[in-house]
């Protein structure tokens, strides 16, 4: 089945090329944008990406700094505030203990180290640290979501 999705994978990138298709401007924007995701449509999120713009907080410095409650208001279009509210101070206060705020530091590691750690901490689920590695690590690896589980069904894999 592995050899099945290399080939298919092969195929879709000879033909597309590289998409680069988040819209993000920096690596930190693509991993807020994964969490904010979950469980919401991309257009929700937009609205809530675009009030962390507006504050000048949508920054691993500007998301340690600001009250939760704040937090909680300015994300609300993506749904599950509170929630997620959570997750995205839980990444920050740990991206900011361990690796002193340094991103690269980070996801500039072997995948697999990446991976588990992501899983690691609380909020963060196998789509949404797969999708942190591809889009903001650049690190190749493939993104099951429910579209892929739906494909995959459907396909002789």
């Amino acid at each position: 089945m592995v050899n099945n999705l290399y080939e298919i994978y092969n195929k879709l990138f000879s033909y597309f090329g590289k998409q680069n298709w988040w819209p993000a401007e920096n690596r930190f924007e693509v991993i807020v944008g994964a969490i904010l995701t979950q469980n919401t449509a991309w257009k929700n999120v937009e609205k809530a990406i675009a009030r962390l713009k507006e504050k000048n907080i949508l920054s691993l410095e500007g998301i340690l700094s600001i009250d939760k409650n704040m937090l909680k208001q300015l994300i609300r279009p993506s749904g599950f505030y509170n929630q997620k509210a959570d997750r995205l101070k839980h990444f920050v206060e740990y991206m900011d203990k361990k690796y002193k705020r340094n991103l690269d530091l980070f996801l500039n590691r072997n995948t697999e180290e990446i991976r588990r750690e992501l899983l690691s901490i609380n909020g963060i689920g196998f789509e949404t640290a797969d999708s942190i590695l591809l889009y903001a690590g650049d690190h190749p690896i493939f993104v099951v979501d429910a579209y892929t589980k739906r494909l995959c069904k459907r396909l002789p894999l």
